[in-house]
């Protein structure tokens, strides 16, 4: 469960996306928002798009996934500020391990030349196990 008790430390996880969808079934939204508040269950974000009161949202970041119901979304200056109520129990910020590996993104792979140096033992860090790199 993740418990975050100040924005500076939500601010490390990296950016956060926002997916919804206006009607059941619809086509899904997504955007970059900025956390404001954290104060587990409940997030406080600002948005440049308007999510209506009720609407199932999924928060993600580079080490936060959840689900929550948006409770109240009120225009300000230049967007919205949104409070969402996030389901904790789904959240999660442990180890990576036993998940779906279809959710991440493939950042980068080694090259045939880089795999041979390596297995010949005359890659930089020979007998280092290199592999595929996970990021949420």
């Amino acid at each position: 469960m993740v418990k975050c008790t100040s924005v500076a430390s939500l601010e490390t996880s990296g950016p956060f996306r926002l997916r919804w969808s206006e009607q059941k079934g619809g086509s899904l939204r997504e955007e970059l928002v900025d956390i404001l508040e954290e104060h587990v269950p409940q997030w406080i974000i600002r948005s440049a798009r308007e999510v209506n009161a009720n609407t199932p949202v999924h928060l993600t970041g580079e080490n936060y996934s959840g689900d929550g119901i948006v409770q109240s979304c009120k225009q300000e200056n230049f967007g919205f500020v949104i409070t969402i109520f996030m389901n904790e129990n789904e959240a999660f910020a442990e180890s990576k391990a036993g998940r779906d590996p279809g959710v991440f993104a493939i950042e980068e792979f080694l090259t045939e030349e880089e795999e041979a140096k390596i297995l010949e033992g005359q890659g930089p860090h020979s007998g280092q196990s290199y592999g595929p790199v996970w990021r949420v």
